[in-house]
């Protein structure tokens, strides 16, 4: 369904999400989150970008590269530059029209596209971002080129005054960046982490629903939504060539729209991920001697080595698996990435004596162990 601007733009502070690591447990052959710039099949080029276990695609996903899915696939795709208008692409800009469901599709058939070519492992896919992955991707500063507004002329493709695309004055910002629409991909500055276009040029689709709650009143009113009900909006990530106004183009702005429906202002970026290892539960034993640290939203527990099962009790300061105690090879370091709120939490409870705290980690073998989710006792 072709919605040429999306009917709901909901302008929310980014949700923050305690996640669990995605972290590699192998490394794959073809892959490597620790390369600087890895190409695919298709020339999407890919980078680290902030959250372990993932690379980001440095730019969103080209007409040249949705349109090898469909030529493959035999997916129907009504791209604007064929319907009879004056919206012209060339193939390396973001393709758009597509749908959320078509984004999933592609991102299932580049996978298995891929793993039969051997070019991924079998624990490697293709993903959507996750809200939390754009948030560290895109960065902390206020607009995604940084605090201060209006945007450089390099920053990226805004809505300008000189770019001629018919748009309302009062929503555009004085200048010219040279794209009335869509501008080809990696045209522009990329951010610290070498992404292109994380704010301007398209939107792109996300992983998540958009939580109801989050949904300003008067836009629910007008769409008829429950705000307690169930989700009804995919959610969708950074600010497109048709956005000028300082609160559309901050770096924490997520949007939403029906995921069936299309628009000319909305793309996708993938992400390739590794399976996240099993994880067990790991028990520790507040006190003094506890070293806990919290920095760049990653804790650190520095903990004596408990030599028997947690289950069987610890000494203060200790930890151990909750079946058994460490082994000489594995470290005695736990790390943990949350938000500074839960740290605190966590931080407060185990410096008094006595206090107990799960975590539930796998060995990275890189000198710790990396916790995916906790509870306290």
């Amino acid at each position: 369904m072709q919605n040429n601007f999306p009917l709901l733009q909901v302008f929310v502070t980014r949700l923050k999400f305690v996640l669990g690591w995605l972290c590699v447990a192998q490394m794959a052959a073809g892959a490597d989150q620790n390369q600087a710039v890895w190409q695919n099949s298709l020339g999407m080029k890919f980078v680290p970008a902030g959250t372990p276990g993932i690379l980001f695609s440095i730019w969103d996903t080209r007409v040249q590269d949705y349109l090898a899915f469909t030529q493959a696939t035999g997916r129907v795709w009504f791209r604007p530059d064929t319907q009879g208008t004056a919206f012209k692409q060339e193939s390396d800009e973001p393709a758009i029209s597509i749908s959320w469901d078509d984004a999933e599709a592609f991102c299932r058939w580049l996978t298995d596209k891929e793993r039969q070519s051997h070019l991924l492992q079998p624990n490697q896919s293709y993903r959507l971002p996750l809200n939390s992955e754009w948030e560290a991707a895109v960065g902390q500063q206020k607009y995604p080129w940084g605090d201060a507004f209006p945007p450089p002329v390099t920053a990226g493709n805004f809505n300008r005054k000189g770019d001629q695309n018919g748009l309302e004055a009062q929503s555009q910002i004085d200048g010219a960046d040279g794209y009335a629409y869509t501008s080809p991909a990696g045209r522009f500055q990329p951010n610290a982490y070498g992404l292109y276009d994380m704010g301007g040029n398209v939107f792109t689709w996300g992983e998540e629903w958009l939580n109801n709650a989050e949904i300003p009143n008067q836009v629910a009113a007008r769409f008829h939504i429950d705000k307690s009900g169930p989700s009804v909006y995919r959610v969708q990530l950074g600010s497109s060539w048709a956005d000028g106004v300082a609160e559309a183009l901050v770096a924490n702005r997520l949007s939403g729209s029906a995921p069936e429906l299309t628009s000319n202002v909305c793309g996708f970026r993938c992400v390739l991920v590794w399976a996240q290892p099993e994880s067990y539960p790991f028990r520790v034993r507040g006190s003094a001697g506890l070293l806990v640290n919290y920095e760049d939203r990653i804790l650190v527990l520095e903990f004596k080595r408990g030599k028997n099962p947690a289950g069987n009790g610890l000494d203060p300061g200790e930890g151990s698996w909750l079946d058994r105690g460490l082994r000489p090879s594995e470290p005695s370091i736990l790390k943990a990435e949350m938000p500074e709120p839960e740290a605190k939490d966590i931080m407060t409870y185990l410096s008094e004596p006595g206090h107990y705290w799960t975590f539930y980690c796998y060995n990275t073998n890189q000198g710790y162990l990396r916790c995916g989710r906790s509870g306290r006792e």
